[in-house]
């Protein structure tokens, strides 16, 4: 027994850089007869950016494992009962089964993708508060406050990928067409070859390893070649998801009265 994945991210490289600004100032004055004047104010903006770019091998879907175990070690270990398996007729053949860990797979990718992704994030606070206070020494002391507080944050995301495959694995099984060839309005040149230099799925595997700290790929001469050629890649994705433009405030006014009469 083995675990798979859909997905290998063979090398994933991502920074983050943020850069803010921020001030604060204050005013106070004397305007006698028992008068004082304060006001304070406070800015704050951040920019933050995180860019990442790798390589996915991914396989043809979701539900098929392109996986063969080249190297596997038996851990001793059994599975427990019926694997979290309740209503499989054959659950409880996992019972004692042995579980196995893989240091090196063969994969047959459905294609490999090349991507670069980049977010941004932007945010702004204010604060703004005024205050006149009243003390001339006699029976009444007051205070009259207004503040008025502002805040923005605005997300932006940013997805580019970039494919080898010859697009055979999204054909519509429905379609006429040659396999990888898309309809296109003829206002915009007619249907269209996915990508004419592109590899085929499932047909040029590669080796994951791992077991040292950082996972290694190993792959043929032909594909080392292929993914060097510049024509044999072309665009697949371009999207930007859940972005957002975020504002809220506070308007406050405060009086604060005091008499003592002796």
């Amino acid at each position: 027994m083995s675990s798979w994945a859909a997905r290998i991210s063979a090398c994933t490289t991502s920074t983050t850089q943020r850069k803010r600004q921020a001030a604060n100032a204050s005013f106070q004055a004397d305007l006698d007869h028992g008068l004082k004047l304060t006001s304070d104010y406070f800015y704050a903006h951040q920019n933050q950016f995180d860019r990442a770019y790798g390589v996915q091998i991914n396989s043809t879907n979701w539900q098929g494992a392109t996986y063969v175990p080249l190297k596997s070690r038996d851990t001793g270990s059994t599975a427990l009962s019926q694997y979290n398996t309740p209503g499989d007729a054959y659950a409880a053949a996992w019972a004692g089964s042995h579980i196995y860990t893989t240091q090196v797979y063969e994969k047959w990718p459905g294609d490999v993708e090349s991507y670069s992704r980049v977010e941004r994030r932007q945010s702004t606070a204010q604060n703004f508060n005024l205050q006149l206070d009243f003390d001339d020494g006699g029976p009444f002391r007051g205070s009259l406050r207004g503040i008025r507080e502002t805040a923005t944050q605005s997300y932006i995301e940013t997805d580019v990928n970039i494919s080898d495959s010859d697009g055979c694995l999204w054909a519509d099984p429905n379609s006429s067409l040659p396999c990888g060839t898309f309809i296109f309005p003829a206002q915009l040149g007619g249907n269209r070859v996915f990508n004419a230099n592109g590899i085929p799925q499932n047909t040029v595997p590669i080796t994951a390893t791992f077991g040292g700290r950082n996972l290694q790929i190993g792959m043929p001469a032909s594909l080392a070649a292929a993914f060097a050629n510049e024509n044999g890649w072309t665009m697949k994705t371009l999207e930007s998801n859940d972005d957002y433009d975020r504002k809220t405030g506070i308007t406050a006014l405060r009086f604060d009265g005091h008499y003592e009469h002796h």
